[in-house]
């Protein structure tokens, strides 16, 4: 008789078991998201690593976050930077709307940097809408990093470059 208990409480934990893996590997939040190689991150700040670089940044992962983008700010720190996380595999387009300074635009895929828009200039303020240059990525992306222009050139950062996130 205990071994007619046993079994099915056996089986059922067993079961239980399996599907925590399931539900582990296969998060839905987690499953959506790009791949790319990560770090664990120790400091509660979000990084990426290019080369030997490392860059704090701020993430941008809603439609709202992205739109703002840098907007509006007066400057951002040596060693920052923005990163847009999008959907995998998106095509994404950039303007500089409202923005005060220059930024390099590196556009990722597959944790490898697959473009990259250097010294893009902010506007005049008050430049209308219409009249701004669009910075579109020109193929699918996973993330798109802005940092301070003239970043890219002086760490170094090119086409084919692995990019790590810490996350």
């Amino acid at each position: 008789m205990t071994k007619h208990i046993l079994f099915p409480i056996a089986l059922v934990a067993l079961i239980i078991i399996v599907l925590g893996l399931v539900v582990k590997k296969y998060n839905p939040v987690i499953f959506n998201q790009p791949q790319t190689k990560t770090r664990v991150n120790e400091t509660n700040s979000p990084k990426v690593e290019i080369g030997d670089t490392e860059i704090e940044v701020e993430i941008a992962d809603t439609e709202e976050e992205r739109a703002n983008g840098l907007s509006g700010r007066d400057s951002m720190d040596e060693n920052k930077g923005m990163l847009f996380v999008f959907p995998k595999g998106s095509n994404a387009t950039f303007w500089m709307k409202d923005m005060k300074f220059d930024i390099d635009i590196i556009w990722i895929r597959n944790s490898k940097v697959v473009k990259i828009d250097k010294n893009v200039k902010a506007p005049t303020p008050g430049t209308p809408d219409n009249k701004l240059t669009l910075y579109p990525s020109g193929q699918p992306i996973d993330y798109v990093l802005e940092v301070n222009a003239g970043f890219a050139d002086k760490k170094g950062v090119k086409v084919g470059d692995t990019i790590i996130l810490s996350i």
